[in-house]
C-alpha cells in the first residue's frame, strides 16, 4: 500500500472506498477521480517531506532510540542513512554536553550505567545537516523514555 498521513494514514485502498461513496455511475470516473487523489496525495508527500526530516513515533526499545521515517515509511524515497550525536542534557538549564563516541541509535552508556534521573539528547539528521531532530530522554526508575522531540530546519 502507498501513502502518506493526511490526518492519519490514507492508503489507496482508503482513497477508493471513499471516492466510492460518491455513487458515480460512470466506473471511469470513480477510477480516474480515485487516481487524481492518490498522486495528488503523493505529490504532496514529496513536496512537504523535502522541506523537514520527517521522523515520527520515537521510542526507546531493546536499549535503542527508534523511530518511524515517513518518507521512507510511506515509499517517498527509497531509504536513507542517519548521524546521530549523543550528549548530556541538563534541563534546567538547556545545556548540552557531547558524548563524543556516541553516535549510533544504541543508548548511551552512560545512561544505561546511571541510576540517577538524567536526561540525554539525541541530534538525528539524514544528509541535509541543516535538517535536525532532537530527541530527549529521561531515565527514570530503571526506565529510558522519550520526554520530548525538537525540530530544526
Amino acid at each position: 500500500m502507498r501513502g502518506y498521513p493526511i490526518g492519519g494514514h490514507t492508503g489507496d485502498e482508503e482513497i477508493r472506498a471513499i471516492v466510492k461513496t460518491g455513487g458515480y455511475t460512470d466506473p471511469r470516473a470513480e477510477q480516474w477521480i480515485a487516481d487524481c487523489l492518490i498522486i495528488r496525495r503523493d505529490k504532496i508527500g514529496k513536496a512537504f517531506f523535502a522541506k523537514v526530516l520527517p521522523l515520527d513515533h520515537f521510542a526507546v526499545e531493546n536499549n535503542r532510540l527508534v523511530f518511524d521515517d515517513l518518507a521512507v515509511k510511506y515509499k517517498l524515497i527509497a531509504s536513507r542513512d542517519y548521524t546521530v550525536q549523543w550528549s548530556q542534557f541538563d534541563n534546567a538549564t538547556e545545556k548540552k554536553t557531547p558524548l563524543p563516541q556516541e553516535t549510533t541509535l544504541k543508548l548511551p552508556t552512560q545512561i544505561q550505567a546511571t541510576d540517577d534521573v538524567q536526561y540525554f539528547a539525541a541530534d538525528v539528521s539524514g544528509s541535509d545537516k541543516q535538517k535536525t531532530v532532537t530527541v530527549y530522554v529521561r531515565k527514570k526508575a530503571g526506565r529510558v523514555e522519550v520526554v520530548g522531540v525538537d525540530r530544526a530546519w
